[in-house]
């Protein structure tokens, strides 16, 4: 039974494994209302046995993994990048991402997200430079019709 009408899914897009929604206790998206929010999406390919950096030296590849990781959960959800209300970014070095910046603004076009970019001393695993949340809007008669592990 979800309370007040919560809905916590995990779409099957690819990204990671069940098992490490499963050991860390979390799930990819949660939907309340007209909002879903997403969990930090991070260059990472995998289960838990054989977990993976993409681009382990490679800012920009890890920026464009995690933006079309975005695109796949925001589909699994009926979204686009249209429903993007704000994201929050963390970085490990901020001059680094911010020579990259411009794939940002690339990907979410016209619909820039309210937006917090934060520089922080380590994340998931050592070669991780980046993750980001986001928050969207889902517009009336949109449901969830992914693939759900509880």
């Amino acid at each position: 039974m979800s309370v007040c009408n919560i809905t916590r899914t995990t779409p099957n897009i690819g990204y990671l494994d069940a098992d490490v929604f499963d050991a860390m206790g979390f799930s990819q998206s949660v939907r309340f209302g007209n909002m879903v929010h997403y969990a930090g999406v991070a260059p990472l390919k995998g289960g838990l046995k054989n977990l993976e950096v993409i681009g382990e030296d490679d800012a920009a590849g890890q920026i464009e993994f995690v933006l079309a990781t975005l695109d796949a959960c925001l589909k699994a959800d009926g979204l686009t990048r249209e429903h993007l209300l704000s994201w929050t970014i963390y970085t490990t070095d901020i001059a680094e991402f911010s020579a990259h910046a411009a794939l940002l603004s690339e990907w979410v076009g016209p619909y820039r997200p309210a937006s917090t970019i934060v520089e922080v001393s380590a994340l998931f695993l050592p070669k991780q430079k980046l993750e980001i949340t986001v928050f969207a809007a889902v517009s009336d008669g949109i449901s969830f019709v992914n693939d759900v592990t509880p």
